[in-house]
């Protein structure tokens, strides 16, 4: 009786050896789910400072071309007055 109560508690501990190392890697599993999902984020987070950067580029370069589309209108301007004048003049 007292062998069968033995084996039948050995029995049982590595039941719960083997519900604990379960446990333990449900766990891991579960770690490393969210290290996977936390290191997708960051890398979404990069993206998007990236595009925002490059987004300021665009905007930054827009400003420049548009800067230079007054330069070159008042260029423009600048010249057409001063034929006015010579055509005055030659009149």
């Amino acid at each position: 009786m007292l062998d069968q109560s033995f084996w039948k508690k050995d029995q049982d501990f590595w039941m719960l050896d083997q519900s604990f190392w379960k446990k333990d890697q449900d766990f891991w599993m579960l770690d490393q789910s969210f290290w996977k999902k936390d290191h997708d984020f960051w890398k979404k987070d990069q993206s998007f400072w990236e595009r925002l950067d490059d987004f300021w580029k665009v905007k930054d370069n827009f400003w420049k071309v548009k800067e230079d589309f007054w330069m070159r209108l008042e260029y423009f301007w600048k010249v057409k007055e001063g034929f006015w004048k010579l055509k005055v003049v030659d009149l």
